[in-house]
């Protein structure tokens, strides 16, 4: 089996700062109608994947990574002190440690927030679709 997985990254256990999340969702989606209940479900989606036991398995996975760091909400749970330079050398974003196949890295142009813009859209909609037909 295939997963594709946009700019993801595996964090240890207990290590997702809840609060960055919350207040990366509401800086991004600042504007947008019921807030409050997008804000709920980034939190509870949050909570889940801070007490996952994740496990090796036989997955293959296709990681499309932003180009550029920017302002993750996951930045400070991979590390405080995590750079550019730092990013590019953690190649597989720690996903590696979820698979026993090796993860295929696709960079994509933009950050977090802008890789599925319009400039960018197509070149992931592209690559994206090239892993689905050789699969």
């Amino acid at each position: 089996m295939d997963v594709v997985m946009l700019d993801t990254w595996k964090v240890a256990k207990r290590a997702l700062k809840t609060s960055d999340v919350t207040d990366f969702i509401q800086e991004t989606f600042k504007g947008v109608p019921n807030i409050d209940a997008v804000v709920q479900r980034a939190q509870r989606l949050s909570d889940l994947i801070r007490e996952h036991d994740y496990t090796k398995n036989g997955l293959r996975i296709h990681l499309f990574k932003a180009q550029i760091l920017g302002m993750s909400a996951l930045k400070n749970s991979v590390r405080s002190d995590l750079s550019e330079e730092m990013v590019r050398a953690m190649r597989s974003n720690g996903l590696q440690q979820l698979s026993s196949h090796k993860v295929q890295v696709h960079i994509v142009p933009g950050n977090h927030e802008s890789m599925m813009a319009g400039e960018n859209l197509l070149t992931v909609r592209d690559a994206i679709l090239r892993v689905a037909e050789s699969t």
